[in-house]
């Protein structure tokens, strides 16, 4: 996975992270040091765990969840007090402990969405994977510039600023960084367009329930896993 795995967890996090509106200390900013301490997982970039497909699933992908779950869950419990005065339901947003089984499941079943994406012929091209990194990027150099205004600006523009220290952590620039995620947004948005043609077939009642659209495509998955060969190389890393 080099570094183009850690690049999506971060969207992921940050996202989760900015929707409850927190502000991390700019201090020891723990963002640049996240970035510092995903690097020591580069050496099992080569240690596949399982195959799906044409995909390969390797230790440093599961490694890497597990340090962004863990982050993700110290910095939102520091802040939990300032969740608790808010109307935010908390649970939605607190990580829980997950194992390397649960979290290879996860991995697998992004790749089997992918390829079943590609296979439909609902991938996303490169060209227009660019476009809307291109257009994030400008909205998100807006933000921090103050030339472009938001709900909650303040706490936008720190995430912002803790995202750049992460980039540094990483040891890339902003260029490099913009660029390597654009096969990401590519697969991002592909199983994207998959998600809604297949939650589509629902009735129109059905898709404004949160649950039953979950339920329904859970469902789905579940059934397209039996399409797909799953093989897991090394049973026992799971298993620490």
């Amino acid at each position: 996975m080099s570094k183009n795995r850690k690049i999506l967890l971060m969207i992921v996090l940050l996202i989760t992270i900015l929707a409850a509106s927190i502000i991390t200390a700019a201090g020891s900013n723990p963002w640049f040091l996240l970035g510092k301490n995903s690097l020591k997982y580069e050496k099992d970039r080569d240690v596949i765990i399982a195959k799906v497909g044409n995909t390969k699933i390797t230790k440093e992908d599961i490694e890497m969840q597990i340090l962004f779950n863990k982050f993700q869950k110290e910095v939102l419990n520091r802040k939990l007090s300032e969740l608790q005065n808010s109307n935010l339901n908390i649970n939605s947003f607190l990580s829980v402990d997950v194992s390397r089984k649960d979290i290879l499941n996860k991995l697998i079943d992004e790749a089997i969405l992918y390829e079943e994406a590609q296979r439909q012929g609902l991938n996303v091209t490169y060209d227009d994977a660019k476009k809307f990194m291109e257009n994030t990027r400008y909205i998100m150099n807006a933000i921090a510039k103050g030339e472009l205004k938001c709900e909650n600006q303040k706490e936008a523009m720190e995430e912002i600023y803790n995202f750049k220290a992460y980039i540094k952590g990483l040891g890339m620039s902003e260029d490099e960084y913009w660029n390597e995620i654009i096969v990401y947004y590519q697969k991002i948005l592909s199983i994207g367009n998959l998600k809604n043609k297949i939650i589509s077939a629902m009735s129109e009642k059905d898709k404004n329930d949160i649950n039953k659209v979950n339920e329904f495509f859970e469902k789905y998955k579940n059934e397209l896993r039996k399409k797909y060969k799953i093989e897991i190389l090394d049973g026992k890393f799971l298993q620490q």
